[in-house]
């Protein structure tokens, strides 16, 4: 089984959120990884951001979702990640909201987990922090 993992992560207006993402994600004690960035249609500078990120590193892909149906303007966040799932270079694929964080060792663990006892799918805990902030909150 490849440990290699997909990381799927929409954004929209997030220019505020996505220097500490991808920090974050940089971050992993787990190498083999990379992160599919979905532009939801930003109107800030987000995807000028993402560029940046991705112009220093080869493991951050940059993606748009396609305009949403004039019809169905609110569409949820399954919009865009159907586009990171159609994109995905790996069979492990972990979802990543912009505003979240991972412990540094989240995949290297969540990886040994699922390898160790064969499981097709795993999921996490999480933790609520202050914002900006390390402070648990619960």
């Amino acid at each position: 089984m490849s440990t290699a993992v997909s990381i799927i992560c929409p954004y929209r207006d997030a220019a505020a959120f996505l220097p500490g993402l991808i920090a974050n994600v940089r971050l992993q004690s787990h190498p083999d990884w990379e992160l599919l960035l979905i532009d939801d249609g930003s109107l800030d500078a987000g995807p000028d951001l993402a560029r940046s990120a991705a112009r220093g590193d080869q493991r951050i892909r940059l993606l748009r979702a396609p305009a949403r149906p004039s019809a169905s303007p609110q569409l949820g966040p399954w919009w865009p990640r159907n586009v990171g799932l159609a994109k995905a270079s790996h069979g492990l694929i972990a979802f990543l909201d912009v505003d979240d964080r991972w412990h540094p060792a989240k995949l290297q663990r969540q990886i040994q987990c699922q390898v160790a006892v064969g499981a097709q799918i795993s999921v996490t805990g999480y933790a609520r922090f202050e914002f900006g902030g390390d402070k648990l909150i619960s």
